[in-house]
């Protein structure tokens, strides 16, 4: 079997620059995570972990298992077959498997896209916006009220590509609701902040929904600010959410260690805003999911 050194560097995001040393003890606690409450299956040139979801199964309502890929080649069909007979042995309904390399095609899965993992590194000169623009900071758990109830509307009315809206299989309103609920949980009680960007009147122009991600802490890796989890503009074609996303960096300079935009690839005003504004290192995540054949949500 690959060492688990090398197995390591497939794990978490390849371009987030943390010590070997860390990523392997990272690696060893998800390997860990996996046999207490999932499986760990050797395929052809390497591991995949897989744990039961406890939020995919309470919103289900059947058993469901979140899985990586931690391999130094991609998978083969015959790999996902493995898989597909794992999940069907435990009696799963639902399972969602990630990567770093492309998927082949299998019977059984659902290639549901892919999305960008850019660590920023700094701002571009071209980057830099009028600092007199209004932009506010507000910690999650003391969100005005009245901007709660616009984000989520705004959230619930947006069309996404994320890999849940692509799984023609799950009902879209109840994919809508899982949304919704999570922006405004966040919001309300969540770790992290909400940086927004008023028009002149002083009204929500555009906003950037930051959580923190501190998993990696214990074992001395960095405090992930994930700049546009959730991102969007109430009023189109001023530049607002650019300078929302850019007022989420510098504050993510001053106060955490690094920042993360991920974005679906064809989210193409995303990425002309990650282009134009700042330099990073990029990768890509592949994403799959596979469903017994009994119904889940229909």
């Amino acid at each position: 079997m690959n060492d688990l050194k090398t197995l390591s560097e497939q794990w978490d995001i390849p371009v987030l620059k943390m010590k070997a040393q860390t990523r392997r003890r990272l690696f060893e606690q998800a390997i860990r995570r996996a046999q207490n409450t999932g499986f760990v299956l050797q395929v052809t040139s390497g591991l995949i972990l897989a744990w039961r979801d406890t939020f995919e199964t309470s919103w289900l309502g059947r058993l469901a298992f979140r899985a990586w890929a931690c391999c130094n080649a991609s998978l083969t069909s015959n790999d996902l077959a493995q898989f597909s007979a794992k999940l069907a042995g435990f009696g799963a309904c639902f399972a969602a498997l990630s990567g770093w390399m492309p998927f082949p095609e299998c019977t059984g899965f659902l290639n549901t896209g892919a999305s960008v993992h850019a660590a920023v590194d700094g701002l571009r000169a071209e980057g830099v916006l009028d600092e007199k623009a209004r932009v506010v900071v507000h910690p999650f758990g003391k969100v005005p009220e009245e901007w709660i109830t616009i984000i989520v509307n705004h959230v619930g009315k947006t069309t996404w590509r994320d890999r849940h809206a692509k799984d023609y299989k799950l009902d879209p309103e109840k994919v809508r609701q899982r949304r919704t609920n999570w922006v405004e949980a966040q919001l309300r009680r969540g770790d992290g902040f909400l940086v927004a960007v008023l028009d002149t009147n002083r009204r929500l122009g555009a906003y950037v929904v930051v959580p923190l991600d501190r998993t990696r802490q214990r074992f001395g890796g960095p405090v992930i600010a994930g700049l546009n989890a959730v991102a969007g503009s109430i009023y189109e074609g001023r530049g607002f959410a650019r300078r929302a996303i850019i007022g989420a960096y510098k504050l993510t300079k001053s106060m955490w260690d690094t920042a993360i935009i991920q974005y679906q690839p064809e989210n193409i005003p995303m990425a002309y805003i990650v282009d134009r504004s700042f330099f990073v290192r990029s990768c890509i995540r592949y994403d799959i999911h596979w469903q017994s054949d009994s119904p889940i949500l229909r």
